[in-house]
């Protein structure tokens, strides 16, 4: 097997390593997540310092040495940086949210991490160009698509005990327990209630193209039903702390 490589990627994290390394977290499309030494992108004259900004979408050239067990990237084409995410607050924080869920869930358990892939580039794409509001509509369907495909939550369209489809006025329960949505008459004790709007959306998310979902207008009162649901489902259902996901929901939209 050839010790070099080259895959596409986005750069999801950067980290000092010594003086002027950086080690380089990457999700790619054949692999999932990657870690790879870069060494020298610290250094000012370095063709890796800023091809190597998290973000970025990029092919990476990568050579594995056998002795030492370490993967090392060698050299790094810039496709698009997402510069707009990295120069704007907002933009910035919404980033790290989708970013920060794809570290912690390992790219989502694969095997397939094609989606997951494809589904972070162009998240990515809208956020860097669009207003706050079509900002926080991105990140819900990325935190629904992502979750949904990845089996942390169930079916929107039906119970998740009894499989009936739910009514488009129906009002169902979310068991934090094994993140499944559920009926009335299967709901357990201290299962959150779920209103028919923010099932209607999420349903949105499992059946349409991201285009057409990202068109779906929401307000004040669905978009915090959504923020419940997802802070369960991160927190309880799959034990996750994500920092990000409190900063970013803390902000005002405007």
């Amino acid at each position: 097997m050839s010790r070099a490589s080259v895959t596409e990627a986005l750069i999801l994290r950067a980290s000092r390593v010594g003086e002027y390394h950086k080690q380089l977290l990457l999700l790619t499309p054949d692999t999932g997540l990657v870690k790879a030494l870069a060494f020298g992108a610290f250094k000012g004259k370095s063709r890796l310092v800023s091809a190597s900004d998290p973000y970025s979408h990029a092919r990476v050239h990568l050579y594995r040495n056998p002795v030492r067990d370490l993967l090392k990237i060698t050299d790094i084409e810039v496709i698009h940086t997402y510069e707009g995410l990295r120069n704007d607050l907002e933009r910035s924080y919404a980033a790290a949210l989708l970013v920060e869920l794809v570290a912690a869930s390992y790219g989502g358990g694969g095997p397939d991490y094609r989606y997951p892939f494809g589904l972070l580039r162009r998240c990515l794409m809208v956020l860097e160009t669009g207003d706050a509001r079509a900002g926080r509509r991105t990140v819900f369907q990325f935190l629904l698509r992502f979750l949904l495909h990845a089996g942390f939550l169930g079916s929107p369209g039906e119970c998740g005990r009894c499989g009936a489809d739910f009514s488009s006025s129906q009002e169902v329960f979310f068991d934090s327990r094994d993140g499944e949505l559920m009926c009335g008459s299967c709901a357990v004790e201290g299962s959150l209630p779920v209103s028919p709007g923010v099932r209607r959306y999420m349903e949105g998310a499992s059946k349409f193209p991201l285009s057409r979902a990202l068109e779906i207008g929401t307000d004040t009162s669905l978009e915090q039903g959504l923020v419940r649901l997802l802070r369960d489902l991160l927190q309880i259902t799959l034990n996750l702390q994500l920092k990000s996901f409190e900063i970013y929901f803390g902000l005002p939209v405007v």
